[in-house]
C-alpha cells in the first residue's frame, strides 16, 4: 500500500498552483529543501515524475496535471469536513447551510443574500462555504447543503432541484499574468488567440458552457483551434495559470493571482447566477431565505 501523506499531498497542490518551490515553500512556512525533499518522495512512492524542473520554475507532467485535477476538490473536501467536525454541536438553534461556486460574483451575490437575510432572521446560524461545482451539485443533491448559489449552466438537468436565475454572469477572456497577452491594457488583439488552447470546464458539469468559448471565437472572426476540458476550476485556474492557454470565464473568487480579465462582449446565451434548492427536503431556514429573493 502507497505511504503518502496529507503534508505530501498539500505539498504537491501548492508548489503546482505556484509554479515555483521557494514561493510554495513561503506560503507552507517550511523551507525550500524541505518542500523539494517532500515532493521528490512524493514521486519516488508512485514511480512517476509529476513536476518538469528548469530555471523558469516546474511545470506539471501529464500525470501531475490528473492527479492535481483529482486530488484538489478531494483534499478541499476533507479540509472542510474537518471544520465540519469541529462544529458539531458548536452551534445551537436554527441553522442554513449555503455553497456557493468560487467566483468572485457569487461570492459577493452570497454575501448580499445573507446580509439581506441576517436582517430578517438574526436568530439563525448561516454557514457558508465555497465549493467546486462537482461537489456543489453533489451536496446540494444529497441534503447536505441548504442552499445552493451556482451558475445556470451547472445546474441544468440536475433531477429534483428547483433553481431561481438571480443576475447575469460576465464573462471575461483571462489570460496568465505572465504571458505577453497581459501586457496589453484593455483588449487582446484577435490574431494573438488564434492559435491558443481555450480551456473549458467539462461539459458534464457546465451543460452550456463551451457556447460561450465558440460565441466568442466566432464573433471575433476565428474558429477555436482546440478546446480542452478540464474537471474543476481550480484545474482551469491553474491551466491559465502557468500560461497554457486561456480561457472564457467568469471571474474567480480572486483575481489576484497571476491571472488578467479581460472584459469581452457578452453572448447572448450568457449564464446567470442563481439560487437552488430541494424542493422535497427544503428546512424552515431555506424556505426563509427562497422567500426574500
Amino acid at each position: 500500500m502507497l505511504n503518502i501523506s496529507l503534508q505530501q499531498i498539500e505539498y504537491f497542490l501548492t508548489v503546482a498552483e505556484c509554479n515555483y518551490f521557494s514561493e510554495a515553500a513561503n506560503l507552507l512556512y517550511v523551507s525550500q529543501p524541505a518542500v523539494s525533499k517532500w515532493i521528490g518522495k512524493l514521486e519516488k512512492e508512485l514511480g512517476v515524475t509529476l513536476f518538469i524542473r528548469s530555471r523558469d520554475g516546474v511545470t506539471l507532467t501529464d500525470k501531475g496535471k490528473y492527479l492535481y485535477s483529482v486530488w484538489r476538490p478531494v483534499f478541499n473536501t476533507i479540509a472542510k469536513s474537518v471544520e465540519d467536525v469541529r462544529d458539531f454541536g458548536a452551534s445551537v438553534g436554527s441553522t442554513l447551510r449555503i455553497g456557493c461556486v468560487p467566483s468572485a460574483e457569487g461570492t459577493n451575490l452570497m454575501r448580499e443574500l445573507v446580509a439581506k437575510y441576517k436582517e430578517h432572521f438574526p436568530d439563525v446560524v448561516v454557514k457558508e462555504t465555497l465549493y467546486e461545482l462537482g461537489e456543489l451539485n453533489q451536496r446540494l443533491v444529497a441534503g447536505a447543503v441548504d442552499v445552493a448559489i451556482s451558475s445556470s449552466f451547472a445546474l441544468e438537468g440536475i433531477k429534483h432541484i428547483v433553481y431561481k436565475n438571480i443576475s447575469g454572469i460576465d464573462l471575461y477572456l483571462a489570460v496568465s499574468a505572465k504571458s505577453e497577452l497581459a501586457e496589453y491594457e484593455d483588449t487582446v488583439p484577435v490574431e494573438l488567440l488564434k492559435d491558443k488552447t481555450f480551456f473549458q470546464i467539462s461539459h458534464d458539469l457546465v451543460k452550456g458552457g463551451s457556447e460561450g468559448v465558440f460565441a466568442y471565437c466566432i464573433n471575433a472572426g476565428f474558429y477555436p483551434k482546440h478546446i480542452e476540458y478540464v474537471p474543476n476550476l481550480s484545474s482551469l485556474a491553474m491551466n491559465v495559470r502557468q500560461d497554457r492557454g486561456v480561457a472564457i470565464c467568469g471571474k474567480f473568487q480572486s483575481a489576484e493571482d497571476g491571472i488578467k480579465f479581460f472584459p469581452i462582449e457578452q453572448p447572448p446565451n450568457a449564464p446567470f447566477l442563481s439560487v437552488a434548492w430541494r424542493p422535497d427536503s427544503f428546512s424552515v431556514e431555506a424556505q426563509q431565505f427562497v422567500n426574500l429573493l
